[in-house]
């Protein structure tokens, strides 16, 4: 019983979700300056770059990347 209430609560609140996640991406695009899902698509690419980095070439060119991304911001 309480996860079919759990349920109609999260269907309750569904249209503030939304309303939530449509004003969230108009700010990420009006800080960012492009498309929110890009910029974040591309974050992830480049941490995961910065993770992986093995040689002191590949450290820094993940930095360079970090750095072309904060200048985004």
């Amino acid at each position: 019983m309480s996860a079919l209430l759990g349920i109609f609560q999260i269907l309750k609140a569904l249209p503030a979700i939304v309303k939530l996640i449509s004003e969230l991406s108009g700010w990420l695009k009006a800080t960012f300056g492009d498309d929110p899902a890009k910029f974040i698509l591309d974050s992830a690419e480049v941490f995961e770059r910065a993770k992986n980095a093995k040689t002191p070439e590949q450290k820094q060119a993940a930095a360079g990347d970090i750095a072309r991304l904060i200048r985004r911001l």
